[in-house]
């Protein structure tokens, strides 16, 4: 354990236990010996953590990016701000810990077996190889390699690290309300939440499971990886493939969306998000339309899939239903935050219009 660098020893302690409660909730609480080992297997894997006190600053981490994990080097290092010269509420800091340490686990199931998980795709260009990169995409084309997908996983991963707190701070917390209602940060760590609904949209749209089986799961012993529905049949399905698989597997996302599409659709879908993010956090500007097209293909996506899992039997014509009017409930949502921030950057518009023209006379 002393690799987690810090000049205070309850920051090292806190990590520590923060740690612990995100593999619990990864492979469910019931072994502490099985989440002690995952522990330390994790923390040998890696170079090291540092924990920064809020006085110190260099160029990766600052006023701005409060936690930062290397995804490149062989030895990955992490790096975070703890509770030293920090006089606000304790859970800002156990959420900063908490975000850093699922991005270690994503680095940790990549380096373990992500390299098993590859898929070739015949697509226009060429063949073009996939493979698992620390939950993103990598895709070897002609120009280099590429990543895709970081926005979604990186959502995914903020949206885990704060249900394990929210969970820590108050039992009576549904872990499953991440993903479906307006649970945030009592501080913001993340610039996305004007996209909350949208990311809350994507997650929908792989669901199978119409009932808050995070929550039951947890309570019953078991974490995320062990999420099988298994219907009156006998047949077994993901409860939601991309919050199970996105950890350790994202091909297996890719699989699921192409299935319903053509080959290479999830990739070219991630690239576009991807963009649409980078363009709002470079400009502070939602592309409306941008979104509203992808959210129209994930609604088609959504319908398509769970028609068909209805029609195999793998779940009832009522859950088809709950299903879908789940989704359609954040599509409507989202929907209305994108003509609403419309109007807005409209106005905005029209009052520095007038104002130069004011200006002219």
């Amino acid at each position: 354990m002393g690799k987690i660098k810090s000049s205070k020893e309850e920051d090292i302690a806190l990590f520590n236990q923060i740690l612990k409660d995100n593999i619990a909730m990864l492979i469910g609480k019931s072994d502490k010996f099985a989440i002690d080992l995952f522990a330390s297997k994790i923390l040998d894997g890696i170079g090291e953590v540092r924990i920064y006190d809020w006085n110190e600053f260099d160029e990766i981490i600052n006023e701005r990016v409060y936690g930062y994990v290397d995804y490149i080097s062989e030895n990955t290092q992490a790096m975070v701000y703890g509770t030293t010269g920090y006089t606000g509420d304790i859970e800002f800091i156990e959420k900063l810990f908490s975000d850093v340490i699922w991005h270690i686990l994503m680095v940790y199931f990549c380096k373990s077996y992500g390299s098993h998980f590859k898929r070739k795709l015949f697509l226009k260009q060429g063949t073009v190889e996939v493979s698992n990169y620390a939950g993103f995409l990598k895709s070897e084309i002609e120009q280099g390699i590429a990543t895709s997908g970081s926005m979604m996983i990186d959502n995914l991963t903020r949206l885990l690290a704060l249900a394990v707190i929210k969970k820590r701070n108050d039992s009576n917390f549904i872990i499953d309300d991440v993903f479906k209602k307006g649970v945030g940060d009592k501080q913001k760590t993340s610039p996305f939440d004007n996209l909350l609904t949208f990311h809350q949209m994507f997650v929908a749209a792989f669901s199978l499971a119409n009932n808050n089986w995070l929550e039951e799961n947890y309570n019953a012993g078991k974490g995320i990886l062990d999420s099988t529905l298994i219907s009156d049949g006998g047949k077994c399905s993901k409860n939601n493939i991309f919050v199970t698989e996105s950890i350790r597997n994202p091909i297996a996302v890719m699989d699921e969306y192409d299935k319903y599409n053509w080959s290479g659709a999830y990739i070219a879908l991630q690239i576009r998000i991807d963009e649409l993010y980078k363009t709002y956090i470079d400009d502070g500007v939602i592309n409306t339309k941008g979104f509203a097209k992808v959210a129209k293909e994930l609604q088609d996506f959504t319908f398509k899939r769970i028609y068909d899992y209805c029609e195999k039997g793998v779940i009832t014509s009522a859950t088809f239903v709950d299903l879908y009017n789940d989704f359609m409930k954040l599509y409507e949502i989202f929907l209305e935050d994108l003509r609403l921030h419309k109007i807005k950057k409209t106005k905005q518009k029209f009052k520095k219009a007038v104002n130069r023209l004011l200006n002219l006379k």
